[in-house]
């Protein structure tokens, strides 16, 4: 009977990963479309001015889309992406043996809720297995005091990661959009009508990304710093740790996820079996120390 228990409980585990990634998806969907429209808009720009010397009936194009992805696409893709936070939180909480913060994440998904955005699912089932370390040896707490550290890291490192792309990106865009004006010799007021007004879209999600996966970097960085402290204060083979101390970390990994976002799932994708082998390793070697492997 007990078998049977855990098959049911791995299944739903698979249910809640299926169905807080499609949820991803469906976000990330919503940022294509306006990384389609803003990117449309800044090679517009770009192409025009660099042939005509600019055309300020893309400013207006450019104001309308700003304000069109500000008000409606965004808050789209921040609903849909929190939403798969929430699934994802009660993933970790199912599988991590924690109770769940009804004030911090609100309710639980159904279980039919759960199966209906699962079935949207069309992905590799592959990819629904679960990518956290195994600490077996070690007690249950310290094994989830592992896993959220593995969270914390992966994050920072691929957090600081992007921001650098992004910012690179950002520094490009605008050396470019200077490089056009000075080609054609444009006055001022071109420059802000034919370039600027319609890139500025474009210009705007790159500052926004750069600086919300900076500040990502940094609070993962913060999390990850005191979770190895507190590995650290675990006393070699002896007790395990507090379920409040566990509950306080997952707190502020809810926080942090909900907050800053996710890298892109290409970018997460090709760092993802290096990131899981220097954890794995780092593991291995934390576990030792404590006489747990």
């Amino acid at each position: 009977m007990e078998g049977v228990r855990g098959q049911s409980r791995e299944r739903f585990h698979e249910r809640l990963i299926a169905a807080y990634t499609q949820r991803y998806r469906e976000a990330a969907v919503w940022k294509t479309v306006i990384w389609l429209g803003s990117a449309t808009l800044f090679l517009g720009a770009l192409t025009v001015a660099a042939v005509k010397g600019g055309a300020a009936a893309l400013g207006l194009i450019g104001s309308g889309y700003l304000l069109c992805s500000r008000l409606v696409l965004r808050p789209e893709m921040t609903r849909a992406h929190r939403e798969g936070v929430a699934v994802q939180e009660q993933y970790d909480t199912e599988k991590f043996g924690l109770e769940w913060n009804k004030s911090l994440a609100g309710k639980h998904l159904s279980p039919m809720d759960v199966e209906v955005l699962a079935g949207r699912f069309g992905g590799d089932p592959e990819s629904l297995s679960s990518w956290y370390v195994g600490g077996a040896g070690a007690p249950p707490g310290a094994q989830v005091l592992l896993r959220q550290l593995e969270n914390a890291s992966w994050g920072r490192r691929d957090h600081r990661s992007f921001a650098v792309i992004s910012t690179a990106c950002l520094v490009f865009s605008v050396g470019a959009t200077v490089a056009v004006g000075l080609l054609r010799d444009v006055t001022l007021a071109t420059y802000v009508s034919s370039l600027i007004a319609p890139s500025l879209p474009w210009l705007l999600d790159l500052a926004d990304l750069s600086v919300l996966h900076w500040r990502a970097a940094s609070a993962r960085g913060e999390i990850e710093a005191d979770l190895i402290a507190a590995w650290n204060a675990l006393p070699t083979g002896g007790a395990d740790v507090p379920p409040e101390l566990l509950r306080e970390n997952q707190d502020r990994i809810f926080i942090a996820r909900r907050r800053f976002g996710r890298v892109p799932s290409w970018f997460y994708r090709r760092r993802r079996d290096g990131n899981e082998e220097a954890f794995q390793a780092a593991a291995d070697r934390m576990l030792s120390e404590k006489g747990w492997r």
